[in-house]
């Protein structure tokens, strides 16, 4: 509102001797607010067809001219004036705001995109005044928290457009010109609330952009674009900034239509807030070669002498280091009219931050002896007194102290030149000397006599015989690495100080190449240093991008080639900013998904697009959605079909099987388990296998379970078909049974061990062990387990005898049951169910375990194991104590050789022989218990 306020007294000011303007038609409001209910009906963006919706609303608005459009040149300096006032669109209960407000509030992590989603993009983008861009950053901001990816998106494209922000720099400093203007008679003597309200909204608005980083950072952490890096954000910004200047320097009278204050603001917090060096140095090369002009030197110096302090000393010594002119940069009244300046140049630079080279200290003595030779004289008093103390040599580091005397001597060079010295500046030299001569530092000694010897010298008479100047011999340093130093002097002492002339500059064809060098350095490509200039023509169509810039070069202007010139000679075509069709044809929704892969696709393009983006859809937005739409993704993936040909089709469909599991798990985990026990007419059985392997994996995902990742130590716990699901294949006796016999044993002794330890040994803490958390699988647990194990299929295979099998397909449906099982006992660990689960292991593989085949009897050894090693030693041995018997009397005879009766499968009796031993360490521990 106040921003509104400051807009509406500025068109009063600007427009004395002009009617005023009429306020938009009631259709442009009519028009806003039925595109704000439209909107507010849709209620959420989940198809493409919701986004074509928003974006036809959008569009239509500009079709009717409900919108104010985008600024021009002729705007900013007040020649056109547009045919409403559109104030009061953006006040606080205006259309415009309602309509921001509504369109991104529909906003979510899918949508919209920069690159796609252009009318969107345009909207935000409407910069008609510094209020239209004000609102746009608010009420992004605003959801930031809600949506941060895309936010910080949408920030990202508003930041790198190549207007909006130099032209809302361009609204600020014209509004503050109009109010200064006003109130240019008073302003001085009281502070007036208009200016007062319009510089809390510019600051405000600066502190946002500043801020955004940070902001961006603490919700993305690692996920933070490269954008927002400190030195590359605060590049952005300062390029931005330069493109709005490069237009104020285009008009004529600048100072008529813009107050340059806003721009010192925002300069200052970039340098404070994103300094970087050779940055710095690029921009302030750029603005010495703008400096050079008469007019350009008044904006420059206007700007810069307004900085905050801690932005002045950064400036200053980037302006030191690149050896730029400050006489053309500063000006030759920044001593006297910017207390922030004298400050940082004859006390905080010289006194407290001393530069050390040569290259720094040569145009920081020329400007103060060109501008203030009388402040020069006061600075080298300074100077000599600090240098001849011996409290200063105590003090003063090694670099320090270096600093101090190359400033002494060129700041001498420059003030003496012949003349007459007082006697008191004489008698410091020799106790300055006598003291450096007691030093036990060789260097610093050293430089003591040097700054004494060059400094008696510039106060000899020019026609002094060479033998009667002093003269310290410094062969003893010559063969040392600080002999640079001394060379470092001697170009001191031939220093000449540049004379007021030599120090203007004035324009010249040279200067102006030098700009265009250092304008492509700075902005970073050729194209971008042609172009910092704002646009002249307004952005008619919504739907396309705002035009760049850039200066377009017409083909045609380059010379045909030779008719005799093969295909060598062509350029080649760039390909870096295409996009294949598989990328433009890829859902961005999970109901295009759904409807994509329902329906018969129509080419190779968009099957691959849809299956190459399916995973991650259904990762990032299936949790949002309710169980519906997983029971139908669910239905869909476990019989989809391969219209086309797919790489790794079958890996895919499984790893979106399990996306979807995990994001609805006990919804989807019930309707698996009850299409598993359907009878054999209604799916074959590598879709039964694909149901068990997903099961299991999605019970690992949602457990947290990631320490038996490598293949070869969980090819027993998750069958290889979920690890490499490629074609479904049946498992023959001969599949790696050496390496299922390794992992089955690792695995059960790793757990057998950790469950000893806790036995005999007592808990040891470590610094860096992770702290317990809820396992998030226990709320699930019985859904997963119980709807497998009481289906109908499981008892038909497990409690039916085996000559009433199908050999092939339901003993490979027996194993992978049995294996999966396995998966879900170890993720119940710490489960309240799990007893009741161990029960019905007991149960189940009472009957299994005489099984004929050698691979259903390994599988439910390895089910006994796991069963026994994650259920807790006191449930096993006060409720199974009985089952505990009875297995151990089986195991015992099933360990035998198979010459007395006991099993023919050397892995079978492994297996047996690690549950076994897991059997007589809890009896062990209940006798102990007992005994104590």
């Amino acid at each position: 509102a106040a921003g509104a306020a400051v807009e509406m007294q500025l068109a009063a000011t600007r427009q004395e001797s002009l009617p005023p303007l009429p306020p938009p038609p009631e259709w442009v409001h009519q028009a806003l607010a039925k595109a704000v209910k439209d909107l507010n009906d849709l209620g959420q963006v989940e198809s493409s067809s919701d986004a074509a919706l928003v974006a036809a609303t959008l569009q239509k608005l500009h079709t009717l001219n409900a919108l104010p459009g985008y600024a021009t040149p002729e705007q900013l300096v007040g020649i056109d004036r547009p045919a409403f006032d559109w104030t009061a669109l953006v006040v606080a209960n205006g259309e415009y705001s309602a309509l921001l407000n509504q369109l991104v509030g529909l906003f979510s992590p899918e949508w919209p995109e920069p690159a796609r989603d252009l009318d969107v993009v345009n909207l935000l983008r409407m910069d008609h005044s510094f209020a239209y861009t004000q609102l746009a950053f608010e009420t992004l901001h605003r959801q930031l928290d809600r949506v941060p990816i895309t936010i910080s998106s949408l920030f990202g494209a508003l930041l790198q457009d190549e207007c909006l922000l130099s032209i809302s720099l361009l609204h600020i400093s014209r509004q503050r010109a109009v109010l200064m203007q006003r109130f240019a008679r008073t302003i001085k003597v009281l502070p007036e609330r208009l200016v007062e309200e319009h510089d809390a909204q510019v600051r405000q608005f600066i502190q946002l952009i500043i801020g955004l980083p940070g902001e961006v950072a603490n919700r993305l952490g690692r996920q933070l674009p490269d954008m927002y890096a400190p030195t590359q954000y605060g590049h952005l910004l300062l390029r931005q900034w330069l493109r709005s200047l490069h237009f104020v320097l285009q008009c004529e009278e600048s100072s008529e239509y813009f107050d340059l204050s806003p721009y010192s603001w925002l300069l200052s917090q970039l340098v404070n807030h994103f300094h970087d060096a050779a940055t710095l140095e690029y921009l302030l090369r750029v603005l010495k070669d703008y400096a050079v002009a008469p007019n350009g030197r008044k904006v420059v110096a206007s700007i810069l002498l307004e900085l905050e302090p801690a932005a002045c000393l950064k400036v200053a010594q980037s302006a030191l280091s690149a050896q730029l002119n400050l006489y053309v940069l500063l000006g030759a009244a920044a001593l006297e009219s910017a207390p922030h300046w004298k400050h940082c140049l004859l006390q905080k630079l010289p006194l407290q931050r001393t530069p050390s080279e040569n290259k720094q200290l040569f145009p920081l003595v020329s400007y103060l002896h060109v501008v203030a030779p009388a402040q020069l004289q006061v600075l080298f008093n300074q100077l000599l007194g600090i240098w001849s103390k011996r409290i200063s040599l105590q003090k003063l580091s090694g670099q320090e102290h270096l600093a101090i005397s190359k400033l002494l001597v060129l700041a001498g060079k420059c003030l003496c030149k012949g003349l007459d010295v007082g006697l008191d500046s004489k008698r410091q030299l020799h106790d300055g000397l006598s003291h450096h001569l007691e030093s036990p530092d060789a260097l610093q000694r050293h430089v003591g006599m040097k700054t004494v010897e060059l400094l008696f010298n510039f106060m000899e008479q020019p026609d002094c015989k060479d033998e009667d100047r002093l003269r310290f011999n410094y062969d003893s340093m010559r063969e040392t690495r600080d002999w640079h130093i001394f060379e470092e002097f001697d170009e001191l002492a031939l220093f000449e100080c540049p004379r007021k002339s030599e120090l203007d500059e004035k324009p010249s064809p040279e200067h102006v190449k030098e700009l265009e060098a250092h304008l492509r350095q700075f902005m970073g490509s050729p194209e971008e240093e042609q172009t910092v200039q704002i646009p002249e023509e307004t952005k008619d169509k919504p739907s396309e991008v705002k035009e760049n810039l850039k200066m377009q070069l017409d083909s045609d202007d380059e010379p045909p080639l030779d008719s005799d010139d093969d295909d060598d000679g062509l350029k080649p075509y760039d390909m870096s900013n295409d996009i294949s069709n598989t990328l433009e044809q890829r859902p961005k929704f999970l109901l295009d998904l759904l409807q994509l892969l329902r329906s018969k696709c129509e080419n190779y393009q968009v099957f691959e697009g849809a299956l190459g983006t399916a995973e991650q859809l259904i990762r990032g937005q299936l949790a949002r959605h309710d169980a519906k739409l997983a029971l139908d993704l669910i239905r869909l993936f476990i019989t989809l079909e391969m219209q086309f040909y797919f790489e790794d089709f079958e890996r895919t469909q499984f790893n979106c099987c399990v996306a979807i599991c995990v994001a609805h798990p006990g919804p989807c985990a019930e309707y698996l388990c009850r299409q598993f026990h359907t009878d054999n007419s209604c799916y074959a059985a590598n879709v039964r296998i694909l149901i068990l392997q997903v099961l299991a994996a999605a019970a690992k995902e949602i457990s947290g379970d990631t320490n038996e990742t490598d293949e070869s130590v969980s090819l027993d716990i998750v069958p290889p078909a979920a690890k490499q699901p490629r074609k479904f294949k049946l498992q023959n006796e001969e599949d790696s049974p050496a390496e299922r016999l390794a992992a089955a044993q690792r695995i059960i002794r790793e757990r057998l061990r950790s469950k000893t330890r806790r036995y005999f040994s007592k808990p040891k803490t470590h610094l860096g062990q992770q702290q317990e958390r809820a396992n998030p699988y226990h709320a699930v647990a019985g859904t997963f387990f119980f709807s497998l194990v009481r289906g109908q299929r499981t008892r038909q295979m497990l409690y039916v005898k085996y000559e009433d099998i199908a050999h092939n397909i339901d003993t490979q449906l027996l194993v992978n049951l049995l294996h999966t099982l396995s998966v879900l006992v170890m993720c119940s660990q710490n489960c309240t169910l799990l007893p009741m689960m161990t029960r019905e292991i007991f149960d189940l593989c009472a009957f299994v375990r005489f099984n004929v085949e050698a691979r259903v009897r390994a599988a439910t050894l390895q089910l006994i194991g796991i069963a026994l090693v994650t259920t807790p030693a006191q449930v096993l041995t006060q409720h199974f104590a009985e089952s505990l018997n009875e297995l151990q009397r089986w195991l015992d005879d099933f360990v035998r050789s198979p010459l007395v009766g006991g099993e023919t499968s050397e892995e079978c009796r492994d297996l047996a022989q690690q549950i076994l031993s897991t059997c007589y360490t809890l009896f062990d521990s209940a006798a102990m218990e007992q005994a104590s």
